[in-house]
């Protein structure tokens, strides 16, 4: 089950999409203990009249998790009872969003009995057989019955590149692969949902398939909104390697065209005198950093024929510091320039 986070007078409250909550971190919230709660001879009393009412195991109402929202979660027939523990007006708000929660699953479960798809395998016969057209389709895998929502301009081009992506373990979405790996490629069928004649129109349907058959929630889907990465969230081993992988690297070189596009774009743009300001003294700043060391040894490099790469490389130093220390020197002797041919002609007297 997919988790829920709701908002309770700015406290983080956490449900799962079965209605139930994690009572630890509502219990927190109002500097009490839920195991405080559950030792009450009311709420033992509470608990068994409900496990007989339900029928369940009195058990079955409270379940512990470890990790990650980790806590003691509650029963959605036992949540509304806690709740007025710590607080009336808590107990209102968690009864209504509850209910908010359980209404859409009966939503979503009603969409998917009215849901008629002809699913087939998905292997490349299915590729070759499949004629062209574009909309909405689902892969479903048959050893847990979660959906795969998409949209696509030809169904036979999109169910190939799916089949490339997973075989190779490298699909976009992380569930669906995880999916695949696990239960084998017998277990996935592709099928269509709707035809959609109208290319501008297939983002806004796929957008409502997924929400009516909640595919990123309880599906295989990993992003809530159709056509886009808004809202997924990369987990903390992805954030790492993603950053390893882009330190020490260059930027993306531009192309010509790229460049002049920039540079049109730039045109006629004038600086206003704070960001001119601005970057006057951060240049200012670089030039500072250059010790009289650097631009004494990139001078000599320099004089002795080297480019500034191997002057670069002999000073132990970047290009662009040793290319900024002869610049320097530049505009030094042009700044003193008829100081310094004063002092030449006193010490040539």
């Amino acid at each position: 089950m997919s988790n829920i986070t709701k908002q309770f007078d700015s406290t983080p409250i956490t449900f799962n999409d079965g209605g139930w909550f994690n009572a630890t971190e509502a219990a927190k919230a109002f500097e009490k203990e839920t195991a405080q709660w559950l030792r009450l001879p009311s709420t033992v009393e509470y608990m068994t009249a409900l496990a007989e009412a339900i029928p369940v195991k009195i058990t079955g109402l409270v379940a512990t998790k470890r990790g990650q929202n980790g806590g003691t979660w509650l029963h959605p027939k036992l949540g509304v009872a806690f709740a007025r523990w710590p607080d009336v007006r808590f107990a209102v708000w968690c009864d209504a969003q509850i209910d908010a929660i359980m209404r859409g699953a009966q939503t979503i479960k009603a969409e998917r009995s009215a849901l008629r798809v002809e699913f087939a395998p998905m292997t490349d016969a299915i590729v070759r057989a499949r004629q062209e057209g574009s909309g909405i389709y689902a892969i479903k895998c048959a050893s847990n019955s979660r959906l795969y929502i998409g949209s696509a301009v030809s169904f036979r081009r999109r169910v190939a590149v799916h089949l490339c992506m997973l075989r190779a373990g490298k699909h976009h979405s992380k569930k669906l692969q995880r999916a695949w790996d696990k239960y084998g490629s017998d277990k996935f069928m592709f099928g269509v949902i709707e035809v959609v004649p109208e290319k501008s129109g297939l983002i806004a349907r796929e957008q409502h398939w997924i929400d009516a058959l909640d595919a990123c929630g309880s599906g295989m889907n990993s992003n809530p909104v159709a056509g886009s990465v808004l809202g997924r969230k990369h987990s903390a081993e992805t954030r790492a390697k993603l950053s390893a992988s882009h330190k020490g690297k260059p930027g993306r070189p531009h192309t010509d065209e790229s460049k002049a596009l920039l540079s049109a774009a730039h045109a006629g743009k004038k600086l206003t005198q704070e960001h001119r300001k601005k970057l006057s003294e951060a240049k200012a700043g670089q030039l500072k950093v250059i010790t009289d060391d650097v631009v004494r040894r990139v001078l000599d490099a320099r004089a002795s024929g080297m480019s500034y790469v191997r002057a670069a490389k002999h000073c132990g130093v970047s290009e662009s510091t040793a290319f900024r220390a002869v610049k320097l020197i530049d505009l030094f002797r042009r700044r003193h320039h008829d100081a310094l041919i004063a002092e030449l002609h006193i010490l040539g007297a």
